[in-house]
C-alpha cells in the first residue's frame, strides 16, 4: 500500500514536469511566431489579431473552461445516495424539532451545493431513506422529518 502511494506520487510529479516542459515549449513557439509576424509585417494592424494572438486567445478560453474560477450555480453533478443521506442526517441532527422537506431542500442547496429536484427529494429520496431503515431518520408527520434519537439519548 505504501509502495503504491510512492509510485502514484512519482507519476504525479512526472506529469507536472511534463506540463512545465510543454508550457515552456509552447511559449517558445509563440515567441518564434511573434518574430515571424514582426519580420513579415513591420506595420502592425491594430484591428486584426496576429496568428500567435489567436492561439493565445484560444488557449486562454480553453483554460477558463478547464479551470473555472467559480462553478455555475446549479451544475448537474451526480451525488451518491449515501452522501445525500449523510447531509440530510447532519441537517436533521442540528435541529431540535422536526423540519419540513422544504428546509432540508434549501439546506442541501445552500450549505452542501447538492442540486436535486424538490419532487425527487420528497417522492424518492426521503421515502427511500425511511424504507431502508438503517439511517437514523424518521418521519414525524406529513412532510416533516426528524433525526431518530437512540433510546439512551431521550
Amino acid at each position: 500500500m505504501e509502495r503504491e502511494k510512492e509510485i502514484i506520487y512519482e507519476l504525479m510529479r512526472q506529469i507536472i514536469e511534463e506540463r512545465c516542459e510543454l508550457s515552456r515549449q509552447y511559449y517558445d513557439l509563440k515567441l518564434r511566431l511573434d518574430n515571424f509576424d514582426k519580420q513579415s509585417n513591420p506595420v502592425s494592424l491594430n484591428n486584426s489579431e496576429t496568428g500567435s494572438d489567436k492561439i493565445v486567445s484560444i488557449h486562454q478560453q480553453y483554460e477558463r473552461k478547464r479551470f473555472p474560477t467559480q462553478l455555475p450555480p446549479k451544475e448537474a453533478v451526480k451525488v451518491p445516495f449515501e452522501r445525500i443521506v449523510g447531509y440530510i442526517i447532519e441537517i436533521l441532527k442540528g435541529k431540535d424539532q422536526p423540519i419540513p422537506c422544504k428546509v432540508i431542500y434549501k439546506a442541501l442547496e445552500e450549505d452542501y451545493h447538492v442540486y436535486i429536484n424538490y419532487p425527487n427529494l420528497v417522492n424518492n429520496i426521503m421515502p427511500k431513506i425511511l424504507r431502508n431503515g438503517r439511517f437514523p431518520v424518521e418521519k414525524a408527520s406529513r412532510g416533516y422529518w426528524e433525526y431518530k434519537k437512540k433510546k439512551a439519548e431521550k
